[in-house]
């Protein structure tokens, strides 16, 4: 895949070189720059070179997976998350660590701080809980201190139901 050009200015130098800025907003390696001047007949291709992810500018954004389901209260029944971390161009950012913050009765399972996307910026983890009702899971990117935030919902293990009949 070429990286998106969003400007390119070459300057003549005046000594028969050409300083060239070039600004990419996609990630990529094994990349090369080729100029090619109107009274050239070849090209002139650089050494290949690669572009990262802008890490400083890092962007979590948390789902909430099986929000259809029943997930009960009782420390066993697990709500899955996943976590996508972009920079700021929308390019993924493999292996970003991030910190989730949880309100009392609500655990990570099977994870411990700080979790790490896969090599795609994606992760998906679970959590369970003693309490029930919606609670605030938050996710914090450690590279850039951005962060984002989904709703669960746990539900109640015992159920009350009175049932009037009135014939």
């Amino acid at each position: 895949m070429r990286p998106k050009k969003a400007n390119s200015n070459w300057v003549d130098n005046g000594d028969g070189t050409y300083t060239g800025t070039y600004v990419a907003n996609t990630t990529g390696t094994g990349l090369k720059a080729e100029v090619k001047l109107t009274d050239w007949n070849n090209a002139v291709i650089s050494a290949p070179y690669a572009i990262e992810p802008d890490v400083n500018s890092a962007n979590i954004e948390l789902t909430w997976v099986n929000s259809m389901d029943l997930s009960l209260s009782n420390g066993t029944d697990l709500n899955e998350i996943e976590a996508v971390i972009k920079d700021a161009n929308g390019n993924v950012i493999p292996e970003a660590r991030f910190n989730v913050s949880l309100p009392n009765g609500l655990s990570l399972s099977g994870v411990s701080n700080p979790l790490t996307v896969d090599n795609d910026g994606i992760l998906k983890f679970n959590v369970a809980s003693t309490s029930f009702g919606k609670m605030e899971i938050k996710a914090t990117v450690e590279s850039s201190g951005n962060s984002s935030s989904t709703t669960v919902n746990f539900s109640p293990v015992n159920l009350t139901l009175t049932v009037n009949i009135n014939n």
